[in-house]
């Protein structure tokens, strides 16, 4: 949708309208134009954080698998999850599985976490942002 589409429809919301539009919903141009609304009407909108969920300890939860990524969908899931919060483990592929790099490796979280981890996976995020997420990553000592 062209950037005026989207600058004519968010004027014509009213501002609960506004208010009830998820921004990580939203592409770049679409978040660029909200966020210009927004700031027209003098509007912040607040989200909560997502609610923290306390982990017992590690011997008393689950780990279960997120899914298989290569080695580059790793470096920027884990560093997306630490993020937030989500520890993560990994297993490398069979050894008999050759290349190993075609299989993947298998990624997995805290059982309680499994949820919001894959919501964080479906959510749209810029390369911009991928980008500066693997880059300040530090990888786990498992890695």
């Amino acid at each position: 949708m062209p950037e005026d589409e989207f600058r004519r429809h968010y004027q014509s919301l009213s501002e609960e309208g506004l208010r009830d539009i998820d921004r990580a919903d939203l592409t770049e141009t679409a978040r660029a134009c909200y966020d210009e609304e927004l700031a027209g009407r003098g509007l912040s909108i607040e989200r909560a954080p997502p609610p923290q969920i306390e982990l017992p300890p590690e011997e008393e939860f689950a780990w279960v698998p997120l899914g298989t990524f290569i080695a580059d969908e790793i470096e920027l899931i884990r560093a997306l999850l630490d993020a937030e919060k989500i520890p993560t483990t990994m297993e490398p592929p069979a050894a008999g599985n050759y290349p190993p790099l075609a299989a993947g490796s298998i990624l997995s979280v805290p059982e309680p976490l499994l949820s919001r981890a894959r919501e964080i996976l479906a959510a749209e995020i810029s390369d911009e942002e991928l980008i500066a997420e693997a880059e300040a990553y530090k990888p786990p000592e498992d890695a």
